[in-house]
């Protein structure tokens, strides 16, 4: 329940933000009973929403009380990781300070997280709270369609380059770091931390706009050049 006029002053912040009582997706009510989304709708479902516009404002408001508050008046999910918060020992307690207007919610969130050296994955549909050091543990194993990013003369062994000198170069097997990208019949198999394949999907859908995009100017080129 959103608190009341009098409790905002106590919660120490103001939160005006274009359709955040917007529900998560329809996805859930599309569903049969037996049939749940499965993580990667659940997870794009919440990315999409944090592409949405936002205002916001927190006014030394612990960090706690700003996740609770997120909680109640959004329909994103989030979960703080307590213990990778103590091992760093960042409080609960420490005042967060944000003003910011018709920016995209992820970037609210990563200015807002990023003042108390902290980040965020997505899991389950759930935004998880968590340090820099403690997702750079977790691999993922992630199968990403890539045949349709092919031009004519380019294997996905070019695509791999490109994932591997572009995207955090230094986390990959071939750099020293943990992370493997291999590809199997028309896709790319990455094992990587969440933070990573949140920027390689990132990647991958701006390499397909830009595809399309060509494709489009290619087609129209074509189209006057046949004309009398």
């Amino acid at each position: 329940m959103q608190p009341a006029m009098g409790s905002a002053a106590r919660w120490g912040l103001i939160l005006l933000a274009a359709g955040l009582l917007a529900p998560v997706s329809g996805m859930a009510q599309q569903q049969s009973p037996t049939e749940l989304p499965s993580d990667r709708q659940l997870n794009a479902a919440t990315l999409k929403l944090l592409q949405e516009p936002v205002q916001l404002e927190f006014i030394d408001t612990p960090l706690e009380d700003a996740v609770n508050f997120l909680t109640d008046v959004s329909k994103i999910q989030f979960y703080v990781d307590r213990k990778a918060l103590e091992i760093a020992g960042i409080p609960l307690s420490l005042p967060l300070t944000i003003s910011v207007e018709k920016v995209s919610r992820e970037m609210a969130l990563d200015l807002t997280l990023g003042q108390a050296d902290l980040t965020y994955y997505v899991r389950g549909g759930v935004i998880i709270i968590t340090t820099p050091s403690a997702v750079e543990q977790i691999a993922e194993t992630i199968v990403y369609p890539a045949a349709d990013l092919l031009k004519p003369g380019q294997t996905r062994d070019d695509l791999v380059d490109l994932i591997n000198t572009t995207v955090e170069p230094e986390s990959w097997d071939i750099n020293g770091g943990h992370g493997v990208i291999r590809s199997f019949r028309g896709t790319l198999v990455v094992t990587q931390n969440p933070k990573v394949h949140r920027k390689i999907e990132r990647l991958l859908n701006e390499l397909r706009q830009a595809t399309k995009s060509d494709g489009a100017a290619d087609g129209a080129g074509q189209s006057a050049s046949d004309s009398p």
